[in-house]
């Protein structure tokens, strides 16, 4: 049977994942607008564990930037404007800001 991890990473009994590219960056993007509305300087994008196996994935402030301008095209696929405006606000936000 799979199963859904943080709706990123799909695994099956042998723990072997596969995961939808799209999805996947529609939720990190989300996450580090999130993160950055709240004025954290570091955003958990997902965590996986399984009996004494533990993975997790974090984003710095320094990599914000980065990521976004990576991701943003996937996310204007989806036509998930809302989205698109919140990323091009923080994409600006942070260039003004120096974190380039």
């Amino acid at each position: 049977m799979d199963k859904m991890i943080d709706d990123f990473f799909t695994f099956n009994k042998d723990f072997e994942f596969s995961f939808d590219p799209t999805s996947f960056s529609l939720n990190v993007c989300r996450k580090i607008c999130d993160a950055l509305d709240e004025g954290k300087d570091q955003c958990d994008i997902v965590s996986v564990g399984k009996d004494d196996y533990e993975f997790n994935m974090i984003a710095e402030e320094s990599e914000f930037l980065d990521i976004l301008e990576k991701n943003i095209s996937r996310v204007e696929e989806t036509e998930d404007y809302e989205l698109c405006g919140r990323i091009l606000s923080w994409i600006n936000k942070l260039k003004e800001n120096g974190k380039s």
